[in-house]
């Protein structure tokens, strides 16, 4: 019995260590971290996350992270609820947009999974990444496209995107009238392709430079 009750203090001793490193993790975590129960309702949060969301642990516990969606997103609501509806599929990742109390938008990379295990409790891990540097710079990218694109296309004159072993990307009709082929045709095509051998090695050369 003596035997028993030292092993039961020395595993409850192991618990109570593991609790402690875990707490210390959650709190100096660089990632935000939340724990939620099976509603969805926020039980715990650590700083970070706070800072990503922009609101105070005593805004955010009791609430749900859905509540602080942006009026145009579609996704952490329907996301959330199917999570927690089924959450043995065990995980999920999704981009999300919250709206910040000062109006500002912050679009998050969620990710989802399942809290189980000796003094965890059961419930959902929520964990998120500020991912609105990455948002903005992935639309000031499409943006600048979008604007070549037009640009190319509504010039008056012949305009190639030419790969670097001479195959044609993108044409504009200036330049398909001036050769005479179909956009759709000369897409299929190098400008070596259509080059009169004769200029050819010049061109290649000049290329070269």
């Amino acid at each position: 019995r003596i035997a028993l009750v030292l092993e039961r203090d020395e595993l409850a001793a192991q618990l109570s260590a593991s609790k402690v490193e875990l707490d210390s993790m959650f709190e100096r975590s660089q990632l935000g971290l939340a724990a939620a129960d099976f509603d969805g309702v926020l039980t715990r949060v650590n700083p970070h996350f706070c800072d990503i969301v922009g609101r105070t642990p005593d805004v955010l516990m009791g609430a749900r992270l859905r509540s602080f969606a942006a009026s145009a997103d579609t996704t952490l609501a329907p996301r959330m609820a199917g999570f927690v509806a089924n959450p043995e599929s065990a995980r999920d990742t999704f981009d999300a947009c919250l709206q910040r109390p000062d109006g500002s938008l912050a679009w998050i990379r969620v990710y989802l999974s399942l809290r189980t295990g000796p003094g965890l409790g059961d419930g959902i891990w929520i964990q998120i990444e500020d991912a609105t540097e990455r948002k903005v710079a992935t639309e000031e990218l499409l943006a600048a496209d979008q604007r070549f694109s037009l640009a190319m296309n509504n010039a008056p004159i012949g305009m190639a995107l030419v790969s670097l072993d001479g195959s044609f990307m993108e044409v504009n009709e200036s330049f398909c009238r001036m050769l005479g082929y179909a956009q759709s045709t000369l897409v299929t095509k190098s400008f070596q392709e259509i080059t009169d051998p004769a200029h050819l090695d010049q061109d290649l050369a000049n290329v070269e430079r």
